[in-house]
């Protein structure tokens, strides 16, 4: 099996050597993938995530949910706990922050951050996925610890989670580690896979 150092590195080079047209071309069919599908008209309170480093374009998304009346949000970094996230409120006039990779998120203020399991839904970003619903990452760990207490039986199950890829980021078998978190579905541009009956 490979091991989730190589799988990174060989799924970041896949998107990243999409032809710009291509890339954007497969972003919009999967959008619209997402847009047709049942699962877009749940909930109100969705988490998306701006595109970086040769991920699926999510503006099309971003603003679908605008034009539903649903409440967007975008992740915010956090210090503490340790490599972990919140959400803050994202609208089209919204003021943006590069955070230190570079990634714009909205300024923290009390009135603007959300808790993970206040979200209906989220996105996930990803490098590499499978078709047991296990993702690879960028490595930081901050989504698999936002999300650590879906772990504890006792704790809500939300958000929903789902990842957005090309289908050349699909793997047959991703190694799973005891920390990750799994996703409920994945929208390419050939497919919407389901993992649970979540996000039927």
């Amino acid at each position: 099996m490979n091991l989730p150092a190589d799988i990174r590195r060989q799924s970041r080079n896949f998107r990243q050597n999409l032809p710009l047209a291509l890339a954007r071309e497969k972003s919009r069919r999967i959008a619209e993938r997402f847009i047709t599908s049942p699962i877009a008209e749940r909930g109100q309170h969705v988490a998306a995530y701006l595109s970086n480093d040769g991920e699926v374009e999510t503006q099309a998304i971003i603003e679908s949910l605008w034009a539903c009346g649903k409440a967007c949000y975008l992740p915010i970094l956090r210090s503490s706990p340790q490599r972990s996230l919140w959400f803050g409120r994202y609208g089209p006039g919204t003021a943006l922050t590069p955070n230190k990779f570079r990634i714009p998120e909205p300024s923290i203020g009390e009135d603007t951050i959300t808790e993970p399991w206040m979200l209906d839904m989220a996105f996930v970003p990803l490098v590499a996925f499978d078709l047991f619903g296990n993702r690879i990452g960028m490595g930081g760990g901050y989504y698999d610890r936002t999300f650590a207490y879906f772990k504890n039986a006792n704790q809500p199950r939300t958000p929903i989670l789902i990842g957005l890829a090309f289908e050349c980021q699909k793997w047959d078998q991703i190694p799973a580690q005891p920390w990750d978190v799994p996703l409920n579905g994945v929208v390419t541009e050939e497919a919407y896979y389901l993992f649970d009956d979540l996000c039927r």
